[in-house]
């Protein structure tokens, strides 16, 4: 929005001798909410713009002339994204797809087309604009510090093209890379979790308690009861207990998102880019050339001709590899 509106606040505020922290006193606000109006980042609420008229004395033109919101958000997230860009500290769990202010354009794009009947083009346009402006709270290099767990279901759902996918998991990867993020996978070998049954998003703020956001099928609610809060964190701290450590966990994600890649051409230009190069226990045994595959791979098994290492592989599917190989075992190719 433009930024008109909170300069004329902060004018009013200055012209009245009043520091942000006694201006949300009087109007029954926080400070950093006070902040994020002053500097063009949050819209008052109606009657957060009736308090701050009555604390400066200005009438009804705070109330009067609010900037029209022109973001797309469900009714029932509107208040917990206004907490989100307050919070100092925010933690994620995704269940089934990779949280909000994570995603890219293309994968948030994907996520809000899942809806049937579809969405028009512009409601849609709108929509992954409001995400994508979510996520520039993490252009600020220190604040908030987010935490992000996935349960490894999100790696294995495609959402979106193989390119899609590969990119927003990549994504993940510098996030977490870059010391922003703090990712962590919850294995599927960790079985039963306290976080099965919604995503959770719980934030931590400079001058207010803490709440919890949970969200199911077109349903969301911001927990403020210090009792839930905690109950909440609770089980999410258990839940992390059992994630892997952060190392561990991009390199999975970042095996993924090779995985992805891979799928969207069968073949690859030079073999020698992929690691992992294993003879096949079924290629010839006479000194000479053989079919190697590269290891690592859950649902493609790369292909090379070990006399051309830098040459091209093919990318086969697991369960046609291992009907190939099933096949060799039984003598089918022999001439």
């Amino acid at each position: 929005m433009s930024n008109c509106y909170g300069d004329w606040l902060k004018e009013q505020r200055l012209a009245a001798g009043m520091t942000q922290q006694e201006l949300a006193d009087a109007a029954v606000m926080t400070r950093s909410h006070i902040a994020h109006i002053e500097a063009g980042r949050r819209i008052p609420s109606k009657e957060d713009a009736r308090r701050l008229d009555r604390a400066l004395g200005t009438g009804n033109v705070l109330s009067s002339f609010l900037p029209e919101d022109d973001s797309a958000v469900a009714d029932y997230f509107e208040a917990a994204w206004q907490l989100e860009q307050q919070a100092t500290m925010i933690r994620e769990f995704g269940l089934s797809y990779v949280p909000g202010i994570l995603q890219t354009e293309r994968y948030a794009r994907a996520v809000l087309n899942a809806d049937f009947p579809p969405r028009g083009e512009e409601e849609c346009d709108r929509l992954v604009v409001t995400r994508l402006e979510r996520s520039k709270i993490l252009t600020d290099p220190v604040t908030p510090v987010v935490w992000a767990l996935l349960d490894e279901a999100v790696l294995h759902r495609p959402i979106g093209s193989a390119g899609v996918m590969a990119e927003q998991l990549m994504h993940v990867v510098g996030l977490g890379e870059s010391g922003r993020v703090r990712a962590h996978l919850l294995p599927r070998s960790a079985g039963a979790h306290p976080l099965m049954q919604s995503m959770l998003t719980l934030m931590w703020f400079e001058d207010q308690p803490p709440v919890a956001y949970s969200e199911g099928l077109s349903i969301g609610k911001v927990h403020d009861s210090p009792a839930v809060v905690e109950r909440l964190r609770s089980a999410y701290d258990l839940a992390m207990s059992d994630a892997l450590p952060l190392t561990e966990s991009l390199a999975l994600i970042r095996a993924t998102a090779k995985e992805y890649g891979l799928m969207t051409d069968p073949t690859i230009r030079d073999a020698a880019t992929l690691n992992g190069w294993r003879k096949s226990s079924y290629s010839g045994s006479e000194g000479g050339s053989c079919v190697e595959v590269a290891d690592g791979y859950a649902s493609r098994v790369p292909v090379r001709d070990s006399k051309v290492p830098h040459g091209p592989a093919l990318v086969i599917p697991t369960a046609g590899w291992s009907s190939f190989v099933t096949a060799v075992k039984a003598g089918a190719f022999h001439v």
